[in-house]
């Protein structure tokens, strides 16, 4: 059996990406076509990175179980920065 490897050796990345945004307020049609998208930042361990999509994790254990995972498009991800 293949061992897997460790998440804490995994790459700790600051992603930027945009966002869609929804606004539920009754507004000016004006108004509306003003709201922009959101722009994001999320940090975490990098468990996956592929043409599709990069996903995150955000809480690591001493077991290597993972938590708070973030799967981003990678149709938004505008920059992508190691900082570990």
């Amino acid at each position: 059996m293949r061992s897997r490897p460790r998440l804490s050796k995994r790459s700790l990345m600051m992603v930027e990406w945009v966002d869609s945004c929804t606004s539920s307020e009754w507004q000016d049609v004006g108004e509306a076509v003003k709201v922009p998208p959101l722009f994001c930042r999320t940090v975490g361990w990098v468990v996956r990175n592929d043409r599709t999509q990069v996903s995150l994790v955000q809480s690591l254990n001493v077991q290597e179980a993972v938590g708070s995972t973030w799967v981003i498009p990678k149709s938004c991800v505008r920059k992508m920065r190691r900082l570990r």
